[in-house]
């Protein structure tokens, strides 16, 4: 993780490393989270920063949607209100997020998993954001 490509100007992750203290802030308590707190704090100064975070922002309604249409097992047990909870949690981190340029997409009426989007509109929008924060609310597909 420390030592990066000299020679690959591009990486692309669909992954935060802030990610995973937003559900251990919800799913952890005492102790465990006292815990958790240390061992991020450690490896945290070791995680490069991204040149730029794109955050695919939707109601929960679409996202249960989303979860029910996948059909993945693990997602199958999920309460609606455990799911409100992710999406408020990941709203207010991003709503004070600063650490980096930030792109907030609007989900709720595009598809991207779907094979009829067209993404050359959003490529665009991640080639030219540079610095700060903007949203972004694309045309429904």
């Amino acid at each position: 993780l420390a030592q990066r490509d000299l020679f690959n100007n591009v990486v692309i992750s669909d992954y935060l490393f802030q990610r995973d203290r937003i559900f251990a802030g919800l799913n952890l308590e005492g102790h465990e989270l006292h815990l958790y707190e240390q061992l991020f704090n450690l490896i945290k100064i070791k995680i490069p920063k991204p040149d730029l975070v794109i955050f695919l922002q939707a109601e929960t309604p679409a996202l249960h949607a989303r979860v029910e249409k996948r059909g993945r097992r693990f997602e199958q047990n999920m309460e609606y209100q455990y799911l409100e909870e992710v999406n408020r949690a990941f709203n207010n981190y991003f709503f004070y997020y600063s650490e980096t340029p930030l792109l907030v997409v609007n989900t709720n009426e595009i598809d991207l998993a779907g094979e009829k989007y067209n993404f050359q509109e959003l490529i665009n929008k991640i080639n030219n954001h540079r610095i700060g924060r903007e949203y972004y609310n694309p045309l429904g597909s």
